[in-house]
C-alpha cells in the first residue's frame, strides 16, 4: 500500500475533525431537548418556575422567528392558573411576565 501524501493525512484528519464536531453538535442538541423538555414540564407544574421562565422568554428570546415559535408556548403557560406556592413566597401572578 502506497504511503498517504501530507495533503491526503491533513484531508483525513480534517474530515475526522468534521465528525468528531458534528457528534458535539448532536450531543448539545440532544441534552437541550432533554432539558428543554424538562424544564417546560416543570413550569406546568410550578407556578415559581413558571414566572421565571415567561420572564427570561420575554427578555432574552429577541428573534421574531423564534417569538412566533414559541407563542402557543408562551400561551398556555399564561393561561395557567396561578398557584401560591406553599412556602408562602408570595408569587400570585405567573402567567404575566414582569408581574407579580
Amino acid at each position: 500500500m502506497a504511503a498517504l501524501t501530507l495533503e491526503q493525512q491533513i484531508a483525513q484528519k480534517e474530515a475526522e475533525l468534521a465528525r468528531l464536531r458534528e457528534r458535539s453538535r448532536a450531543l448539545e442538541t440532544g441534552q437541550k431537548i432533554i432539558i428543554g423538555g424538562m424544564l417546560i414540564a416543570e413550569a406546568r407544574k410550578d407556578a415559581r418556575i413558571r414566572k421565571w421562565l415567561l420572564e427570561t422568554a420575554s427578555k432574552t428570546i429577541t428573534r421574531d422567528v423564534d417569538q412566533k415559535r414559541l407563542m402557543p408556548l408562551i400561551l398556555e403557560l399564561q393561561a395557567l392558573p396561578v398557584v401560591a406556592p406553599a412556602d408562602g413566597s408570595g408569587v400570585k401572578d405567573a402567567g404575566t411576565p414582569g408581574a407579580s
